[in-house]
C-alpha cells in the first residue's frame, strides 16, 4: 500500500512542478514572435493610416508605436496613444517613400512583445474604381495594400464624378435609367432620380457648383449635387456620351455627329470639333484635353485600327498622334506632355509612354487586358487596371512600380481624386 502510495504521489508532484507555458506577453521569455493585433497599414492622400484590434483580456496603459523609414538602421516610437484607440494616422511622412511599423503595449511593469511588421508608401490623391463584378465604387489605397472603402452600387455603374471637395460623388447606371449622388465618406445615398433615360457620363463644373451629366439618348443637363434637381443645358448633342473639363470649358462626344461640341462654363455652345462640318471622327471611344495646350486628345477605335488623334482649337487641326491593331485605353499628363496607351503587342499588351509628338519615350510590357489608365495629377504617377489579371497596378511616373492590388472582382475604371 505504502508503495502504491509513492507511486500515485510522484507523478503529481512531477506534473506540478513543470514548467507552466510562457505565453504572457509581457514576458521576455515568450517564445512567440510576435504579438497577433492584426495590425495593417494603408497609405492614402499623403498620410499612412494604421489600424489594429485591441487584445483579449490584456491589462495594459497604451500603445507605443514604432516607425522605420526606408533608409533608416532602425526603428523609433513615434507615438503613444492610450487603450482606447485602435487606429494612428502618420503624417509626418515623405511621399514616395516606404515605412514599416511595428505596436507594443506598454505593461504596468514592463512593454510586450512587438506586433508583426507592416511596410506601407503614400502619396497625394485618393485611389478608386469601378469593380464590374461586385458593382461597387472601390477606394484603394496608395501602396496597393488594401480596399478602404466600397459603395455598393444598384448595377454596374457606367461612370463616376467627384465633387473637388472629396464629399460627393455622382454615379451613373444607364441601364436602369438610374443617377444617384453619395457621400464618399459613408457611402450613403443622398439622392436618386429615375427622370434620365441613359444617364452616361458627368463632371463637376467648379464655377456652377453642380455636376454636369450628358444622357446618351439626347441632352445635357446640370444637377444640384445633394437634390439632383437638374437643368437641361443644350439640345445640341443628339447622343451625347463623354464629357471632359477643359479648363473653364467642357467638351461633349457626340457619337451621332461623329464629332465633339465645346461648351463655356455657363453652357453656351462654343464650336463643334473639327469646326467644318464634313469632318468626322468615327468610333470615338474616350477623349483627353489639355487647356494649357488648347489640344483635345481622341480615341478612335475600328476592328483592326486603333487611332489617337491630336486636336488644336487655335488651328482647326486634326492629326494622327499614334495608332496600331489595338488600344484599350489612354490617357496625358499635360504637366510632362506625356500620352499613355494600353497598346496590344504580340503576346500581351504593354503600356506604352509617347510625348505629345509621338515619340515614344518608354514603356511596360506584362498587361494581360488593361481597360483602363489613371494619371494623378499631383505627381503625374499612373495606376493601370487590368481585367484578366484583376489587377490595379501602381507605376511612378518613371515606371518604377509602387503596388498592385489583387482584386476579387473585375477592376474596369479607375480614378484619381
Amino acid at each position: 500500500m505504502r508503495h502504491l502510495f509513492i507511486i500515485f504521489i510522484v507523478p503529481l508532484l512531477l506534473l506540478q512542478c513543470r514548467e507552466r507555458p510562457r505565453d504572457n506577453i509581457f514576458d521576455s521569455l515568450n517564445p512567440a514572435p510576435a504579438i497577433d493585433i492584426g495590425l495593417r497599414a494603408g497609405g492614402i492622400d499623403s498620410t499612412i493610416v494604421l489600424e489594429w484590434r485591441r487584445p483579449g483580456e490584456v491589462d495594459f496603459l497604451s500603445y507605443r508605436i514604432y516607425r522605420r523609414a526606408g533608409d533608416e538602421a532602425a526603428f523609433r516610437m513615434i507615438a503613444e496613444v492610450p487603450p482606447s484607440r485602435t487606429r494612428y494616422v502618420d503624417s509626418l511622412i515623405v511621399t514616395d517613400v516606404s515605412y514599416s511599423y511595428y505596436i507594443t503595449l506598454l505593461g504596468r511593469e514592463k512593454e510586450s512583445l512587438p506586433s508583426r511588421e507592416v511596410s506601407s508608401i503614400t502619396g497625394p490623391g485618393h485611389i478608386w474604381m469601378i469593380d464590374g463584378f461586385f458593382f461597387e465604387v472601390q477606394q484603394i489605397s496608395y501602396d496597393m495594400n488594401q480596399l478602404n472603402k466600397r459603395i455598393f452600387g444598384i448595377w454596374l455603374p457606367e461612370n463616376v464624378a467627384f465633387s473637388p471637395d472629396g464629399v460627393t460623388a455622382l454615379i451613373t447606371y444607364p441601364i436602369f435609367n438610374y443617377v444617384q449622388t453619395v457621400l464618399l465618406e459613408t457611402g450613403e445615398e443622398l439622392a436618386y432620380s429615375t427622370a434620365f433615360r441613359r444617364p452616361y457620363d458627368a463632371v463637376y463644373n467648379k464655377k456652377a457648383q453642380r455636376y454636369w451629366m450628358t444622357d446618351s439618348s439626347g441632352g445635357f443637363y446640370s444637377l444640384d449635387p445633394r437634390t439632383l434637381e437638374f437643368e437641361r443645358i443644350s439640345d445640341v448633342p443628339r447622343k451625347p456620351t463623354g464629357i471632359r473639363r477643359m479648363g473653364q470649358r467642357f467638351v461633349v462626344t457626340d457619337r451621332t455627329v461623329r464629332a465633339l461640341w465645346l461648351f463655356s462654363g455657363e453652357g453656351q455652345l462654343i464650336q463643334r470639333i473639327p469646326r467644318h462640318p464634313d469632318v468626322f471622327i468615327e468610333n470615338i471611344q474616350s477623349v483627353r484635353t489639355d487647356s494649357l495646350k488648347n489640344s483635345v486628345f481622341i480615341l478612335s477605335r475600328h476592328p483592326g485600327n486603333s487611332k489617337i488623334y491630336r486636336y488644336n482649337l487655335a488651328t482647326d487641326s486634326l492629326f494622327t498622334l499614334f495608332s496600331d491593331s489595338l488600344i484599350n485605353a489612354f490617357n496625358i499628363d499635360p504637366v510632362n506632355e506625356v500620352v499613355w496607351i494600353a497598346n496590344a503587342s504580340a503576346s500581351s499588351f504593354e503600356i506604352l509612354k509617347l510625348s505629345y509628338g509621338g515619340e515614344r519615350l518608354d514603356s511596360v510590357a506584362g498587361m494581360s487586358w488593361p481597360t483602363d489608365i489613371a494619371v494623378n495629377r499631383y505627381n503625374q504617377h499612373i495606376v493601370v487596371s487590368d481585367l484578366k489579371t484583376r489587377q490595379l497596378i501602381h507605376f511612378k511616373k518613371d515606371l518604377q512600380e509602387i503596388g498592385r492590388y489583387n482584386s476579387n472582382g473585375e477592376p474596369l475604371k479607375v480614378y484619381i481624386e
